[in-house]
Parts: C-alpha cells; sequence; structure tokens
C-alpha cells in the first residue's frame, strides 16, 4: 500500500502499510510485520453553548385595579363614545 522512511533518535525505519482494515493496520518495520490499533482523537465541537438567565417573571402585572379609572374609557380617535354594546363580564 503505502511506503514511509522515518528517522527517529539517528535510527531508520523502513516503514510499509500492508493492510489498513476499520482501526486496525498491518505494518512492515524492516522486515518485522506489526499489527497495529489505530485510535483517533475525538476533536471537541468549537461551537460555543449558549447560555441564558431565566427571565424574572412581573408580579401582579396582570391584575386590574380596581379604582374611579375604571369606568373611563378612553381611545385614540377624537370623539365621544357614545355606546356600549357590551355587558358585564363580557
Amino acid at each position: 500500500m503505502k511506503h514511509f522512511k522515518f528517522t527517529i533518535r539517528g535510527h531508520d525505519y523502513d516503514v510499509e502499510v500492508t493492510s489498513l482494515e476499520g482501526q486496525v493496520a498491518r505494518v512492515e518495520v524492516n522486515g518485522t510485520k506489526y499489527k497495529v490499533e489505530i485510535h483517533s482523537e475525538k476533536k471537541a465541537s468549537k461551537t460555543p453553548q449558549l447560555v441564558r438567565k431565566d427571565i424574572p417573571k412581573a408580579k401582579d402585572s396582570h391584575v386590574i385595579k380596581k379604582d374611579a379609572s375604571v369606568y373611563q374609557v378612553k381611545a385614540p380617535l377624537p370623539g365621544i363614545i357614545m355606546q356600549l354594546k357590551i355587558n358585564i363580564g363580557d
């Protein structure tokens, strides 16, 4: 398959990869055959983690206060409201 030449600490190595099946490779180093298991590193994802803080809930923002302004209806248009066609509780 592939042929490599390595020099490690002054020693020359003649390496030939004879077969590669999945995570197991058969190699020949200076005439001696070896079975080598290949372990690959799992690279960490560079996607940042999104951390969100909880939004505090507003207290009593949905409660209508009972006062004199409850019976006043204000409209964004000028004019007079003559009639409301609703009943109490609608």
